[in-house]
């Protein structure tokens, strides 16, 4: 895959993919209402679902904390489009053929789309994390240099769930109907990244194998420099490492890929 720029018209369409994903969110607003309706009642059931369980007496989960990791887990999931790629759907029809014609190459294409949505998922994060953090919700922060630490940290794990996702979007070349595929990678994705519940809940042997995965990096190795629980040095060795190596896996199933066209239908 060839990441090079070979004219100044080629880095304009990029800008100007990351401006059209921009600026989505803000042509549509019905969409933005309810992402903002799904995401309050989201933080709203779990600020009743931990202060339940500390008023319970339960104190081997310290309430503010769970909260703050899960409002931050919940805040990043808004940098990402909720949508398929259309890929599989190209592969199925037979157009996937126009695609491999563009003079640039697919993955960048839709990275520069996914820069683009990212950076509109982070204006509504951080009016969230401004929101939560005024009434007192969150486990205040130490100095600047934390929330630097976060946001850097999330938009890392933004880019290597956008590697995740695209790379099992390509399977569709070999299967063809690869919706399976995706569904249990976006399954697994949550649950392993601490999307659903934090890892640190989790039994010691699952989380030795949670470190293991990239999906750690994508949400919960951000989170726990936040909250103390790892360090900075850590988060950038680890997300650069898995940025590198999923981003030779989509260049290398990309460059398989082209040669396994199998077009169907009319």
């Amino acid at each position: 895959m060839d990441l090079s720029f070979r004219s100044r018209s080629e880095r304009r369409f990029l800008y100007g993919l990351h401006r059209v994903a921009l600026l989505s969110d803000f042509m549509y607003a019905r969409d933005s209402y309810v992402k903002v309706v799904r995401l309050c009642l989201r933080l709203s059931l779990y600020y009743v679902l931990f202060g339940s369980l500390h008023a319970s007496g339960d104190d081997s989960l310290p309430a503010e904390t769970a909260f703050t990791y899960m409002a931050l887990a919940s805040l990043q999931g808004v940098t990402v489009k909720n949508r398929p790629y259309a890929v599989p759907q190209w592969v199925r029809d037979g157009t996937i053929s126009y695609p491999l014609l563009w003079p640039l190459p697919l993955p960048l294409v839709y990275a520069a789309l996914a820069v683009g949505e990212m950076l509109s998922g982070l204006l509504w994060a951080a009016a969230g994390f401004v929101f939560l953090t005024a009434f007192g919700l969150l486990t205040p922060f130490s100095g600047w240099w934390q929330l630097v630490m976060l946001a850097l940290g999330l938009c890392g794990g933004t880019c290597i769930r956008f590697l995740i996702t695209f790379l099992a979007d390509l399977t569709a070349f070999w299967t063809v109907e690869n919706r399976g595929i995706t569904f249990a990678v976006s399954f697994i994705s949550q649950i392993f990244s601490g999307g659903l519940l934090p890892l640190y809940l989790f039994p010691e042997w699952l989380q030795r194998v949670a470190f293991m995965l990239p999906f750690r990096a994508v949400t919960d190795l951000p989170i726990s420099v936040y909250l103390g629980r790892a360090n900075w040095s850590e988060l950038v060795l680890v997300q650069a490492g898995w940025a590198i190596a999923l981003t030779a896996g989509v260049a290398a199933v990309w460059r398989a890929a082209r040669r396994r066209v199998a077009l169907q239908g009319g």
